[in-house]
C-alpha cells in the first residue's frame, strides 16, 4: 500500500443496526418473537449461524450449524454434516427473572453428528461462568468445566509455553478421582490425587512447617499404620501423666521424674505400667 493511501485510509464507521422487540417477561406462549439474525452463504459446508435475542432460558444465544427453536428451548437438526465443519456450538447469556441472581454465561459444544440430527450438549465440552443467587439458600459463584460423559474434564495451567515442567493439570476424572497431574499429556504422571471418599494419595513426602506448639497433625483413628515409624516418644512429668483407661490403651509416654531420671509409662487393657527407674548416663 502506498504512503498517500496509508494516509487516507479511514474506519468504516457505518453500521447496520437491527432494532429489536420489547419483550414481556418471559417465558410467555403468546409472545411473537420477530425473525432471528442469521448470517448464511457457504452453509453447504460451513453451515449458518444464527443470533436471537430475549428467548426462552436465554437473554441472548449465537449459535452455529443449528437452529434454536424460541418457545420450547431445544435446538434443531444440524444445516451441515460435513464432516469438517458438522459439530455444533451455542454461546448463550441468561439473565435470571425476579433479581433472583442465577445468571450464567455458557459455551456448548456438541459431538460431530449428521444433517439434521439435533446436537447433543451434555455429550460434548461445557464451559460456564455462573454469578450464584442473591436470596437463601445462598449457591455460590462457580466456573464450571463439564466433558462428555466418557471424557475427563482438565483445567490446565502452563506457565511456559516450551517447558514441560511448568505445565500442571487439573483433572476431574471418570473414576470419581480428582487429580493434579504434570505435563498433561496422553500419560500424565499424577502427582496427587483424592476420591470421593476423602482418600487422599500422593507420591512425594507431606511436609509441615509448623513452629513447636501445635500438633502438625489431627488423628482419631487408634488403628494401626503399617510401615509407620516414629523418632520421638512423648515426655510428660508425673503430674500431667494421663489417667489410666480404654481410651489412653496403646500410648507409651516417658514420664519426667526429675533429678536426671526417667520411667516408662505404657497404657494397656485400660491400665497404666511403669518400668522404673531409668537413670542418666
Amino acid at each position: 500500500m502506498a504512503s498517500n493511501e496509508v494516509k487516507n485510509h479511514k474506519i468504516n464507521d457505518v453500521v447496520t443496526e437491527y432494532v429489536l422487540p420489547v419483550a414481556p417477561p418471559l417465558p410467555d406462549a403468546t409472545y411473537t418473537h420477530k425473525e432471528s439474525l442469521k448470517w448464511s452463504g457457504g452453509e453447504s459446508k460451513f453451515g449458518p449461524w444464527r443470533q436471537y435475542f430475549g428467548t426462552y432460558e436465554k437473554g441472548w444465544l449465537l449459535t452455529y450449524n443449528t437452529p434454536f427453536n424460541l418457545h420450547n428451548n431445544t435446538f434443531g437438526g444440524r444445516d451441515s454434516g460435513n464432516v469438517l465443519a458438522n459439530i455444533a456450538f451455542a454461546l448463550q447469556i441468561n439473565v435470571a427473572e425476579g433479581n433472583s441472581g442465577i445468571n450464567s454465561v455458557g459455551f456448548l459444544f456438541s459431538p460431530p453428528g449428521a444433517v439434521g440430527s439435533p446436537p447433543d450438549f451434555v455429550g460434548g465440552a461445557q464451559y460456564h461462568f455462573f454469578d450464584g443467587k442473591l436470596s437463601l439458600p445462598t449457591i455460590p459463584a462457580r466456573f464450571r468445566i463439564t466433558g462428555a460423559g466418557s471424557v475427563q474434564a482438565v483445567l490446565q495451567l502452563k506457565a511456559n509455553a516450551t517447558i514441560s515442567p511448568s505445565d500442571w493439570a487439573f483433572v476431574s476424572d471418570i473414576d470419581n478421582t480428582v487429580k493434579i497431574q504434570k505435563s498433561y499429556e496422553s500419560s500424565p504422571s499424577t502427582v496427587l490425587s483424592w476420591d470421593a471418599n476423602g482418600n487422599f494419595s500422593t507420591i512425594g513426602q507431606l511436609r509441615s512447617t509448623l513452629a513447636d506448639g501445635t500438633p502438625p497433625l489431627q488423628v482419631t483413628s487408634k488403628t494401626k499404620v503399617v510401615n509407620l515409624t516414629s523418632e520421638r516418644v512423648e515426655i510428660l512429668t508425673t503430674v500431667n501423666l494421663p489417667s489410666a483407661g480404654p481410651s489412653q490403651d496403646g500410648r507409651i509416654i516417658i514420664e519426667d521424674a526429675g533429678a536426671n531420671s526417667a520411667n516408662l509409662v505404657i497404657y494397656k487393657g485400660g491400665q497404666r505400667f511403669r518400668a522404673s527407674v531409668w537413670a542418666s548416663f
